[in-house]
């Protein structure tokens, strides 16, 4: 047998291979299956973020006059003497940057006329946050400006951003939140509860209770 014969009849099995080869070749197969990470083969995506619509604790919403704080589960009551009423409530959102406006409306979407309210009143505008800082926000405005007694829906209405050139409406309706009252201005005793827009009454006659239904 030649030299070069002798050497091509050396077994290849790994146990018979040298120890230097062995630990090579552990290693390479370490670094094929053992090996925790991964092969990215496409650019990560990730979505920008957006703002939230505000969302309100109706529990925290009160209706302030004259002393009073009325929540949405009682009826505003009001007479000629009252000046100013303050609808306020906490609110969460993510808002990206953007302030955070409120208005007043009446008969919110009740309005038989052209426009989708009655009468609407400038509110506030607050500083942007983030979702886990509760804040509150706020409107007022001024009952005796309405053409008559009876009884209306007031709206506080909050969102981003209003139109200020067509209906002066929230822009957008899936970026608003809405909290309700009823308000009744003048002698309870003469109005009904049908004549309050939007009110499914549960008897026919307004209560004279105290800020109640």
């Amino acid at each position: 047998m030649t030299s070069l014969s002798a050497r091509m009849s050396t077994s290849w099995c790994i146990p018979n291979l040298p120890r230097v080869a062995r630990f090579s070749l552990f290693s390479v197969a370490v670094s094929f299956v053992g090996n925790p990470s991964c092969l990215v083969t496409s650019a990560v995506e990730y979505l920008e973020p957006v703002a939230s619509p505000p969302f309100v604790d109706a529990n925290t919403a009160l209706a302030t006059h004259q002393g009073q704080a009325v929540p949405v589960t009682r009826l505003i009551q009001v007479d000629a003497e009252t000046t100013e009423i303050t609808l306020s409530a906490d609110v969460r959102s993510d808002d990206m940057g953007h302030l955070l406006h409120s208005r007043v409306y009446i008969n919110f979407n009740n309005n038989p006329g052209k426009q989708p309210y009655l009468r609407f009143f400038g509110g506030e505008s607050i500083a942007p946050g983030n979702f886990d800082v509760v804040r509150s926000i706020s409107a007022s405005f001024d009952p005796r400006e309405l053409p008559s007694d009876g009884c209306y829906q007031v709206s506080l209405v909050i969102t981003h951003e209003f139109d200020s050139h067509h209906q002066f409406m929230p822009t957008d309706q899936e970026d608003t939140a809405i909290v309700v009252w009823w308000m009744v201005r003048g002698d309870p005793s003469t109005m009904r509860l049908d004549q309050c827009p939007g009110l499914v009454p549960s008897s026919s006659q307004v209560s004279t209770s105290d800020g109640g239904t």
